[in-house]
């Protein structure tokens, strides 16, 4: 014990000394970088040494022998911004280092890789106190004492690691806090010390001489070396606040005044073993903790007897509307298991997600079948191309083809489906027309916890006015879609909530009228403008095969749009012609009813709202082109991307069809 005593002081009188060389060379990394600007930074790196600024950098930076990356000196209040990497084999190099500067908010997007011959990956000290330091990258370092963060002779720091750090060195600790009070540490990301068994050291965070410090552990820390630790306390350390979700931290000397589980599932949770222990601390459950009754989290606590446990044997944790009693018991030894009993209103609050989480997937249906003002399927139908006026001498014509739509839903509720499409058209005279389509699901990928049938093809037709024989001159148009489903809704099991299944049906149906007029027959451009009115309606039904079954209302999804724009043709030679739409839909009244769930057994809750994110106003644009095979024969493909009336929900098409006039 003597001779790691021995190593260990003489250990911290080379970092006394350390800081002496670090003083020594500020006024020469001075001289050799320029000020930061905004913009590409410089490949040797640049200065900070004014207040209030705001500065963006981009770029890749390679500091030579003695230089800092980034380096804050004198500077106060100022946001920084670097996206890049820092990297460099150059003697005494660095990746940040900030000294006497205050109040600052650094953020670094990148990764720092220090050599064999470098320092540290961020140094925050002396002279410093009260920044915000955020590493979104990873940390490397390849040397003896060349530690990830360095944080010395600052207080009130906070640092937040949400990439990893990794160091290859002998006495390379991730973490150093020497002498710097109230720090506050919080690991998003791992720690891994590759350490080396020839010295000590081999610690995760390493901390000297410091008070006040608070640790949240949210990843892991890996240790090696001889005697290593996760975290290792020297001299007259205290920690204010350790919160843990790794399973396993290793702690070395005076244990936390506050220590508090991070409880993430029954299988992962914070579990720590002290070692060579003094003082006392209150255990507790961690905020972010989410807890399932009637369970034991064996093993939280290794190494302390009842005497170092003040506070926290017992006590309610409360989440989102739930409440659990636990109790922290002695199971054997130094060995601690925190034991969660019945919560109380997690039956309510779990149901009350897993209906919202049905409501996502059915507005992802509703968008997929006619949504609130426009159909992924019978919207393309009625607008666009589900028509036939390729007519032949009989003054008839038909097509087939095929479509496939895919809806981008929110919440993992994307949905798609292709159908198989045919059209019949029929010219009574020059200027009335008629067409019919049928529009068969083939193919069909659910939203999550919906299980959707055809009860029959989405069918519809058109019935057409042209002013003039050659289509010219005004146009009116009127068209409708109809289609219906039957539907399977699954309810997840989500805490104490049970899978419930019910049986259901939706039918939907539109109607459009539509005016437009081209100048003349030559003209490539026709402006429309047209109203739709929609409706869906979902049946009513009850869970099955559930021992707490709950009873759905009947949902019903009116609206109407006006939807105005312009279409164009443009003829490329005697076979080709190339076609495509661009228009706007707004949306002057909707109404949805809200997903009203009952149970006899379940209280409390609450009606679930799908008309929060209404998008009133929609882009929809259509591509496309025709190959005329014959006179009356062609081949057509086009391609429609719209907006539906959910936010962050659209919907693509992709249709191609044969068609025949005869």
């Amino acid at each position: 014990m003597w001779v790691k005593n021995f190593m260990h002081k003489i250990i911290y009188q080379s970092i006394r000394a350390v800081c002496l060389v670090i003083t020594l060379s500020i006024t020469s990394q001075v001289m050799a970088q320029d000020a930061c600007v905004s913009g590409t930074v410089p490949v040797i790196g640049c200065i900070i040494s004014s207040d209030d600024g705001n500065y963006d950098l981009t770029g890749d930076i390679t500091p030579t022998s003695g230089l800092s990356a980034i380096r804050f000196i004198n500077a106060d209040r100022n946001t920084f911004n670097h996206t890049g990497n820092i990297s460099s084999e150059a003697y005494g190099a660095m990746g940040v280092y900030v000294t006497t500067s205050t109040f600052n908010n650094i953020t670094i997007n990148g990764n720092i890789n220090i050599g064999a011959s470098g320092l540290y990956g961020i140094l925050s000290g002396p002279g410093t106190g009260n920044n915000t330091i955020i590493m979104n990258g990873n940390i490397t370092t390849n040397r003896y004492a060349g530690y990830g963060y360095f944080n010395l002779y600052e207080d009130d720091t906070n640092f937040t690691l949400n990439g990893n750090i990794t160091t290859n060195g002998d006495d390379a600790p991730g973490i150093v806090i020497y002498e710097s009070d109230n720090a506050n540490i919080t690991l998003n990301g791992n720690i891994n010390v590759q350490g080396n068994t020839r010295l000590l050291n081999g610690r995760g965070i390493d901390i000297f001489n410091s008070s006040g410090i608070t640790i949240t552990n949210l990843g892991t820390i890996t240790t090696a070396g001889d005697d290593p630790y996760d975290i290792y306390l020297r001299g007259t350390t205290t920690v204010a606040t350790l919160n843990n979700s790794q399973s396993g931290l290793t702690y070395y000397g005076k244990i936390p005044t506050n220590y508090n589980a991070v409880i993430n599932s029954t299988s992962d949770y914070g579990k720590i073993i002290f070692s060579t222990v003094s003082g006392t601390t209150s255990f507790g459950i961690h905020a972010r903790s989410i807890l399932k009754g009637g369970t034991t989290y064996a093993s939280v606590i290794d190494g302390l007897e009842s005497s170092n446990i003040t506070a926290g044997n017992s006590g309610n944790y409360t989440y989102d509307g739930r409440t659990w009693a636990w109790t922290l018991e002695n199971s054997s030894a130094n060995l601690w298991d925190l034991v969660v009993g019945s919560c109380t209103g997690c039956m309510t609050e779990d149901t009350q997600d897993t209906i919202e989480e049905i409501g996502d997937s059915i507005i992802s249906e509703f968008s997929q079948i006619l949504d609130k003002s426009a159909s992924a399927t019978a919207s393309f139908a009625n607008m666009n191309t589900y028509d036939c006026d390729l007519f032949g001498p009989e003054g008839k014509c038909y097509s087939m083809g095929g479509r496939h739509t895919d809806v981008n839903g929110n919440n993992d509720s994307d949905s798609s489906s292709s159908g198989a499409v045919f059209v019949f058209g029929n010219k009574f005279n020059k200027n009335f027309r008629v067409s019919a389509f049928i529009d068969q699901q083939v193919d069909r990928n659910n939203a999550k916890g919906l299980k959707v049938h055809n009860k029959g093809p989405m069918f519809g037709g058109n019935l057409v006015w042209n002013q003039f024989d050659n289509r010219s001159g005004f146009q009116v148009r009127v068209a409708n879609a109809y289609q219906a489903k039957d539907m399977t809704i699954t309810r997840s099991e989500i805490g104490e909530a049970e899978a419930g299944v019910g049986e259901t049906e939706i039918e939907a149906q539109s109607y459009v009228a539509e005016v437009s007029y081209l100048r003349d027959k030559d003209s490539v451009f026709r402006l429309y403008l047209a109203a739709r009115r929609a409706i869906i309606k979902q049946d009513g039904y009850t869970e099955t095969g559930v021992a707490n079954p709950l009873t759905y209302n009947t949902l019903e999804d009116k609206s109407t749009t006006i939807v105005m724009g312009m279409k164009a043709r443009y003829r490329l030679n005697h076979t080709v012609t190339l076609n495509g739409a661009l228009g706007v839909e707004n949306d002057i009244s909707n109404k949805v009813d809200k997903i009203q769930a009952t149970s006899s057994t379940i209280t409390g809750i609450t009606p679930v709202d799908i008309n929060t994110r209404i998008n009133k106003t929609r882009p929809v644009v259509t591509l496309g082109a025709t190959y005329h095979i014959a006179p009356n024969r062609a081949f057509s493909a086009q391609a429609q991307y719209q907006e539906l009336s959910y936010t962050r929900t659209a919907a693509t098409t992709l249709y191609f069809n044969y068609t025949v006039g005869f």
